[in-house]
């Protein structure tokens, strides 16, 4: 990567909401990439992974936060950061995620999981369908009213988390082919991608459709 490039990622603040695994396995690559602030929100046992799992010789400035979505504290940590990642074990969470997203109009890169299975959808405020309209539409609708046990096999877990990175190194890095308005399915068991298009924002939407590309 170019050092122009390469000086837009250390410029760059993420805001890693860990939870499920992919988002740990997303925030180790991000700070070898060489994001220069990484803001982890999560619980005192997902901290403490995150301080086993980056090498203290890389450069990234971490910060830890703590609190409930919703919150002020939680909405207020959003004010200057260039890109929320996601992989929150509580779907509410992640509605509620979207919503603030697409207020503030910051990408959010989404993933969920389970054993052998993962999607991702980089959620692009005036390009891309909310997470509330995209989900149904990719066929996921039935979404838990309370927080998931975690249950995605580890490997796959790497997976999902190094395209999660890979997708936000190239959207803040302003590199490659962006997938905004795609979703993609991972079957591990049977070793299908399935790539659902056209994820675009829906005018009838109070979310994405107030932040329609005019």
């Amino acid at each position: 990567m170019s050092p122009t490039k390469q000086q837009k990622l250390f410029d760059s603040t993420c805001f890693i909401v860990l939870g499920g695994q992919p988002a740990d396995f997303a925030l180790t690559h991000l700070a070898a990439a060489g994001i220069g602030n990484l803001i982890v929100f999560g619980d005192s046992g997902s901290h403490a992974r995150v301080k086993a799992s980056i090498d203290s010789g890389q450069d990234a400035n971490l910060c830890y936060v703590t609190g409930t979505a919703g919150s002020d504290l939680f909405d207020g940590s959003l004010n200057n950061v260039d890109m929320v990642i996601e992989s929150s074990l509580d779907w509410q969470f992640k509605l509620h995620l979207s919503d603030l997203c697409m207020r503030l109009r910051l990408p959010l890169i989404h993933s969920g999981s389970s054993g052998m299975r993962f999607q991702i959808f980089s959620m692009m405020p005036g390009k891309s369908a909310c997470l509330r309209c995209a989900l149904p539409i990719a066929g996921i609708d039935d979404y838990p009213l309370v927080p998931v046990a975690r249950d995605t096999f580890e490997p796959v877990a790497a997976c999902a988390g190094a395209l999660m990175a890979l997708d936000a190194i190239k959207l803040l890095a302003n590199v490659g082919v962006t997938q905004g308005s795609e979703l993609r399915k991972v079957d591990g068991l049977s070793g299908e991608i399935e790539i659902i298009r056209g994820l675009d924002p829906r005018r009838d939407c109070p979310d994405c459709g107030s932040s329609y590309s005019r």
